[in-house]
């Protein structure tokens, strides 16, 4: 998608990302980033043809409000962050944070992609290889933050 302006309309009540790829329309983190939603949208459009569509409902909700998406090199996934419950310590309580979740493009769960990753903040897909990337916010003073490669199944420390 272009660095332009389009509209989407009536929004739920923010959209905190927006991605798009050559198949699927533009779809986004909203609501309180409580749910995924797509937006019917064309290349060339200058706004959506459409109310929101909620893909991913009822997301998982963490100590922070960063979620972030991005699809697989070859579209056959979607990948979702949810960061830690809390500072430091995780009971269990709070199911799938401080994980990457995947879902296919339609929203539907897959499973828990990678775990243990305390505040996974943003995600990239490495355009030759399709590797999964993400950066982490670790606690304030304490540990450094880190990029990291996501393998599929891994286990990253947290809690």
């Amino acid at each position: 998608m272009s660095n332009r302006q389009i509209s989407l309309g009536r929004v739920l009540n923010f959209i905190h990302q927006l991605l798009s790829t050559e198949t699927e329309p533009a779809v986004g983190l909203c609501d309180q980033h409580k749910h995924a939603v797509r937006y019917a949208y064309k290349n060339g459009d200058l706004k959506a043809t459409g109310e929101a569509q909620k893909l991913i409902t009822d997301l998982p909700s963490g100590r922070h409000s960063t979620r972030n998406i991005v699809f697989s090199k070859d579209g056959k996934s979607l990948f979702l962050t949810v960061v830690s419950a809390s500072n430091n310590n995780d009971n269990g309580a709070a199911s799938h944070c401080a994980n990457i979740l995947e879902y296919t493009p339609e929203g539907e769960f897959v499973g828990v992609y990678a775990s243990g990753i305390r505040n996974p903040v943003s995600l990239a897909i490495n355009p030759e290889t399709g590797e999964l990337w993400t950066s982490v916010n670790e606690r304030d003073n304490l540990v450094p933050d880190y990029l990291t490669h996501v393998v599929k199944g891994g286990f990253y420390g947290r809690p």
